[in-house]
């Protein structure tokens, strides 16, 4: 028998017998274990490097600007902590989220900053990430699930710019 004859005889006997359908469910149960773990251990160690570089909470002037912006905007105040060092701000975890600003950011643009946060929380944008997550994890196999995480992304960082420009 040919190499090719004996290949699909392999094959077919493998879907009639069910032993292909088992070895795809591995691989697949391999993939999303494999990218739950590779997500988890680059959340984890990003919320402890946060953490660890924490240098107090915001207070004075731009804690009661702060405190204005969320009034305004009916959202309940959440924990703002300076980090350094921090490349930009970010609205952190989904349970107990905080922002984290930047020891850097400059006086004047600050309560700009915490405003956008403060809508990224109004949206509920960290729940939508974790969604993104998840999404990612059970289609891992799927390149058109990973671009539409990205561009969920970028849909939600401006339906967050459009909700700080509202009054």
């Amino acid at each position: 028998d040919s190499l090719v004859y004996q290949s699909a005889k392999s094959f077919v006997n493998g879907m009639y017998f069910g032993t292909l359908s088992g070895l795809l469910m591995q691989i697949y149960l391999w993939g999303a274990g494999v990218l739950t773990v590779l997500f988890g251990i680059a959340n984890i160690r990003f919320r402890r490097r946060l953490k660890s570089n924490r240098i107090e909470e915001i207070s004075g002037k731009l804690e009661e600007q702060y405190l204005e912006v969320c009034k305004k905007r009916g959202v309940k105040p959440i924990p703002v902590w300076f980090v350094d060092p921090l490349p930009s701000a970010c609205l952190v975890g989904v349970l107990r989220p905080y922002i984290a600003l930047p020891l850097t950011a400059a006086p004047q643009e600050a309560i700009h900053v915490l405003t956008h946060e403060v809508c990224h929380y109004q949206g509920r944008d960290h729940w939508f990430s974790l969604l993104r997550l998840l999404c990612c994890v059970a289609h891992w196999f799927n390149p058109l699930v990973w671009v539409a995480a990205y561009m969920s992304r970028t849909d939600g960082e401006l339906a967050c710019d459009s909700r700080v420009v509202q009054k």
